[in-house]
């Protein structure tokens, strides 16, 4: 039987966070290239496949009230980790 972590590398931590995935940073690279950015202060869905750490994802979350944020990681630990980190902040 194969191992669940099969072509993918799981020993290797993953880094905290990922500044380039910001809905505000998102929103500045669609307007340089002319592309109409969504309204940040409306009410939208923002999902990230794989968080790792899940510390983007919650730092993004904290910072757009409005914006539902959605993740979801392959690896367990990290999945953990990031619901940890949501409950109790630390």
């Amino acid at each position: 039987m194969s191992s669940w972590t099969e072509g993918y590398v799981a020993e290797i931590p993953y880094t905290p966070a990922i500044t380039e995935l910001s809905p505000a940073l998102l929103a500045l690279n669609l307007a340089i290239r002319n592309v109409r950015a969504p309204d940040l202060t409306g009410a939208l869905n923002y999902y990230e496949l794989g968080f790792g750490m899940g510390l983007s994802l919650l730092t993004h979350a904290a910072a757009f009230p409005n914006i539902h944020f959605y993740g979801t990681d392959f690896n367990p630990a990290s999945a953990a980790h990031a619901q940890e980190l949501a409950t109790t902040g630390a």
